[in-house]
């Protein structure tokens, strides 16, 4: 009976030594880690500062370095917080995000509300002589989501509608960006949407201003046509707009 007894107090101290041990391993494994983590840290705050003015300039050069950021799962432009934060790049997408809804909202008039990306940074370039990418749009706006009002839409468009541009709105959008106009025998041929599926749809976005109407046509039911869209199928829009608006 001592006999075991004492066979398994030894058997419980090799367990508790087996532990403690490799306890101190996985510590000095942690420790090895923040030690590379503090290497790299340091080696990517100085590439950073060294090509800072390439990063804020050259959208090329900007994204690649987002990406590579991002693949190591740190993100150095958005988080005002992250290691990066004292190198502007926090800074850069919050004051792009301001400027992208300042022309947005100047140009509401002429596309209702929505703004093909190209657009956006052809008009960004005009007004501020900086290039900017589709990439650097698209990480802008996830600065201000929470603010609301201004969402992305199938990654080529920027829309300030009150409206959530998802499900059936993208459906919409699909075929307009395909045939140049949605019109109710479309979306019943290409979505199998019925009369009243799309009226409940169409309206609301005729309501946001975001699509015209042209009721002469030769079917007798009307074409609908989304502003930010025609320049890529009418060749004088100035006309066309008097024509159906």
């Amino acid at each position: 009976m001592y006999g075991g007894k004492q066979a398994m107090m030894k058997q419980l101290e090799q367990q508790q030594a087996r532990q403690q041990m490799g306890q101190q391993l996985m510590q000095q494994k942690i420790t090895r880690m923040k030690d590379i983590y503090n290497v790299f840290q340091e080696n990517m705050q100085k590439y950073a500062a060294q090509y800072a003015n390439e990063i804020n300039k050259d959208p090329n050069f900007r994204d690649n370095f987002n990406q590579l950021c991002q693949n190591l799962g740190i993100d150095p432009m958005i988080s005002q917080k992250t290691l990066f934060s004292n190198l502007g790049f926090g800074d850069f997408y919050n004051e792009l995000a301001m400027k992208i809804l300042d022309i947005t909202a100047r140009k509401r008039n002429e596309n209702g509300g929505m703004m093909k990306l190209i657009d956006i940074i052809n008009e960004f370039e005009k007004r501020y002589k900086t290039k900017i990418s589709k990439k650097d749009i698209q990480e802008a706006l996830k600065t201000i989501t929470c603010l609301g009002g201004c969402q992305l839409v199938n990654n080529e468009y920027v829309s300030t509608s009150n409206l959530s541009m998802s499900g059936d709105f993208n459906s919409v959008i699909e075929i307009a960006e395909k045939y140049g106009h949605v019109s109710e025998q479309l979306m019943k041929e290409q979505k199998g949407w019925n009369k009243d599926k799309f009226k409940l749809v169409i309206d609301q976005l005729r309501g946001e201003g975001m699509v015209w109407v042209d009721k002469k046509t030769q079917s007798g039911l009307p074409n609908y046509y989304f502003p930010s869209m025609l320049n890529s199928f009418v060749d004088n829009l100035q006309e066309f707009s008097k024509y159906i608006k």
